[in-house]
């Protein structure tokens, strides 16, 4: 849930920065997983959603799906996910 601070910031300047919604061991875990699966290292991707079920799986997690949902303002589901390198 965006606390109302960061509500007050969305609304004025139509975006909001939020931190730390994934810790540093959980970003190199997926990081190493995601080179793993695709071995992408320097490359563009544009259907990971479709390629990656670790990008799958992060896209469909609660934790990115409330944070979305909350900015807005409706239930929110992964589209497309791209990777420009």
């Amino acid at each position: 849930m965006l606390s109302i601070t960061k509500r007050a910031a969305l609304e004025h300047e139509g975006f909001v920065i939020v931190r730390r919604v994934f810790d540093a061991i959980e970003i190199g875990a997926w990081l190493a997983r995601i080179d793993e699966e695709l071995g992408i290292e320097g490359s563009n991707r544009r259907t990971l959603l479709r390629d990656s079920a670790i990008v799958r799986e992060t896209a469909s997690s609660s934790e990115l799906l409330q944070l979305a949902s909350d900015v807005l303002g409706r239930p929110a589901f992964p589209v497309r996910a791209l990777l420009l390198d």
